[in-house]
């Protein structure tokens, strides 16, 4: 299952409300543990940086002394949303399908090539890309793949069409970013301290 990070209010830990935003893993590593900027020039103190980690859930669950302030949380998500804008083109971006148009024009969503289901390896931020796009089998498949095609809006693999989309860490993060901040404001209107953690 991974990581998972999570916010809760601190009178509903189990979130029975069902009132707080899941996260999940890429929200963790990428900006929970700020993978996205690693090794760039810093633009939070060890302060927000620590804040931003999040407590581990096993070293946690028992000190009630270790909840966090809604406000001092969302100062810190709001100073990350604004350099993910402000460093939009330098940041790292995705390349994947573009499933809201292909379903729109009602083409299948797999990628298949020499009978194998292929994926895209189109994640900057973990794989070279640079005006070609690694496309590969998954393991379970019969075939391998291992092919390289040129980024297009559109594109034609053994006479099946693909429409790709690229998506920047601002448009992939902000609303999740938002969704927190929309959480920490409410927590603040109840008076409420809040959970901010993250669980294997």
């Amino acid at each position: 299952m991974g990581v998972e990070v999570y916010i809760r209010l601190a009178s509903d830990e189990d979130d029975k409300q069902s009132i707080a935003p899941f996260l999940g893993r890429d929200f963790w590593w990428e900006i929970t543990r700020g993978y996205i900027w690693e090794n760039k020039q810093p633009f939070l103190t060890e302060e927000e940086t620590s804040l931003l980690e999040a407590s581990r859930y096993d070293d946690f669950k028992d000190d009630l002394g270790k909840k966090v302030r809604p406000k001092d949380l969302a100062l810190v998500i709001e100073k990350v949303k604004k350099y993910l804008k402000e460093n939009e083109d330098s940041l790292p971006f995705e390349i994947d399908l573009d499933y809201k148009k292909m379903d729109k024009e009602g083409l299948d969503t797999d990628i298949i090539i020499n009978e194998s289901r292929c994926w895209l390896r189109g994640d900057s931020l973990y794989h070279e890309i640079s005006d070609k796009i690694n496309v590969v089998n998954y393991p379970t498949e019969k075939n391998d793949v291992d092919m390289w095609i040129s980024i297009s809006d559109k594109v034609e693999i053994e006479n099946r069409l693909y429409y790709l989309k690229k998506t920047s860490m601002f448009d992939k993060h902000s609303p999740k970013l938002d969704e927190i901040l929309h959480f920490c404001r409410l927590a603040e209107q109840r008076s409420e301290m809040i959970y901010w953690l993250f669980d294997h």
